[in-house]
Order: C-alpha cells, then structure tokens, then sequence
C-alpha cells in the first residue's frame, strides 16, 4: 500500500517563505501550474510557504525506424538539409503530457483538498486543459494565464498574481457558463 504523502508536510520541511508583498494563500491550499507542450511544473502554495511539488516531462522516444540525418555538400561539409524522417509527433507528446499531468493533478486534488488553481500556459495549451481536465479540477482553476512561464521562478509568478500584468484568460465563456449553470440547476430540482 503506497503512503499518502501530505503537500503541507513537505511545505514545512522545505520552508520555502513566500514574501509578504505577495500573495500569501493563508486560508486556501492552491496549486499553480506552469505547463509548456511536453513539460510543466506543479507548485503548491499554503499558509505563507510554496514549494515546487513536481516536473512533469515526457520525452520524445525513438524506434528503430526513426532517427536524426544530415545531407552534407560542400567543400567545408556543411549540412544543407536535416531533420527526422518521420512526422512530428506533438500532439502524441501533448496528449501523454496532458495525461501525465491530470493523472498527478486527480490524485493530488482530492488527497489535499486543493481549492484554487491557477494555470499558465501558451493558448494553445489553456485550450488542451480546459479541453481534458475533469470537470471537478476545471471548476478549481481561479485564473488562467496565457504565455511562457515555464521557467519563471515562483516568486515571479506570485508576483504576476498579485500584479495582474498579464491579463486573465477565461477558460470558459460566459454563454457556455450560464448554459452549465442551468444545466446544474434543472438535475439539482429532480
């Protein structure tokens, strides 16, 4: 049997101290999450601490038929033409990240009663989420942020929370929210 691991335990070991010029999530235990196309980064944030709780990378693997070429030319062997002799594989990479990520996501939200997300990614990105998260975890998410925040530093990004310098991205319009709000309230009268 696997130990359930507590985030807040492992905000207190670390002792990672949040700033008092940012925000400080004293009465909400909130994850913020930075994701890329095959690789992000989970943070949780409580009572005045933050810790980086987990990487989430997939990586592209090769089979025997694919690889890397080169065509040289030239007096000085110079290449002229690169590349892999297969297509791209970015949307199997995506939709394992996206996997990956919402397994983790699933498992971590209702073991610590996460109750605020905020979410930074390319648009692109924003869409996949909105698009493959559950319904209970897409509910959490409080802001989304659109961009390359990959590498940004938590203490950036509390920054950008509490500075609002980018602007929100809603991750669902308005008419889809009020069509799912009366859609919950009809199967909540029955």
């Amino acid at each position: 049997m696997i130990k359930k691991e507590k985030l807040k335990d492992r905000v207190n070991q670390n002792n990672m101290q949040i700033s008092q010029k940012l925000p400080q999530f004293k009465k909400t235990p909130t994850l913020i999450i930075t994701a890329g196309w095959q690789s992000g980064k989970i943070y949780y944030a409580h009572k005045g601490k933050i810790v980086l709780d987990k990487k989430i990378e997939v990586s592209r693997q090769y089979s025997d038929k694919e690889g890397y070429f080169e065509t040289k030319a030239g007096t000085e062997n110079e290449a002229i033409k690169s590349g892999a002799p297969y297509e791209n594989k970015k949307k199997h990479l995506r939709d394992k990240f996206l996997k990956k990520t919402t397994d983790y996501l699933n498992k971590i939200v209702h073991d610590n009663k996460i109750e605020s997300i905020y979410l930074f990614s390319s648009q692109e990105g924003l869409k996949s989420f909105k698009e493959n998260l559950p319904r209970g975890i897409s509910k959490l998410i409080t802001k989304s942020y659109k961009g390359n925040y990959i590498y940004k530093k938590p203490n950036e990004l509390l920054g950008i929370l509490k500075n609002k310098k980018s602007k929100p991205v809603q991750v669902m319009k308005e008419e889809a929210k009020k069509i799912m709000d009366k859609t919950k309230r009809f199967f909540s009268k029955k």
